[in-house]
């Protein structure tokens, strides 16, 4: 559900950034309006006439429209299935990495269980001089697993909620 809601920010983001797509009311009137849309759609009547088959293009833009634009855009076309394949194994691999760094950190502080357990079974019972001085030592192995474990799950977590989310955020874009 997490990774659901997620991707609809992710896609929301994107269409409130969109230079076009901002602008448009039904968009705003969606995100904004508090009754129902479709009471909102009866009181306020929408134009599905093409905005861009009305507007004249300066003499500047038609002279920035490259006279190969065709073959810019078949090449453009034929790149960008292999360009968005790459660009998912990118992100997805990169989401692998970081969920593995998750796991090690939890499997570095289950071994600090382990060992706190192991220190605490043993201060129960009769102890010789050789038994508290591994005790401590498995104190300090133990306080620096809990330090790594923490460690990385602390950089698996950024990883996930930042890197591989602005992975993402570029896929949708593309």
């Amino acid at each position: 559900m997490e990774r659901r809601r997620r991707g609809l920010e992710r896609f929301l983001t994107f269409l409130v950034n969109h230079p076009i797509l901002r602008t448009d009311g039904l968009l705003t009137a969606f995100l904004t309006e508090q009754s129902d849309l479709s009471a909102w759609r009866k009181s306020h009547p929408i134009s599905l006439a093409e905005e861009s088959a009305s507007r004249a293009l300066t003499h500047t833009e038609e002279a920035a429209i490259p006279a190969d634009l065709d073959d810019k855009l078949a090449q453009l076309r034929a790149r960008l299935p292999a360009l968005v394949d790459h660009w998912t194994r990118v992100t997805a691999t990169f989401d692998r990495i970081a969920h593995r760094r998750l796991n090690q950190g939890a499997d570095w502080l289950r071994l600090r269980e382990g060992l706190d357990g192991a220190r605490s079974a043993e201060g129960e019972g009769w102890r010789v001089r050789e038994v508290e001085e591994v005790e401590r030592d498995e104190g300090v192995v133990a306080k620096g697993a809990g330090s790594v474990g923490d460690g990385l799950q602390g950089s698996a977590r950024r990883a996930i909620d930042g890197t591989t989310e602005d992975l993402k955020r570029v896929r949708v874009i593309a």
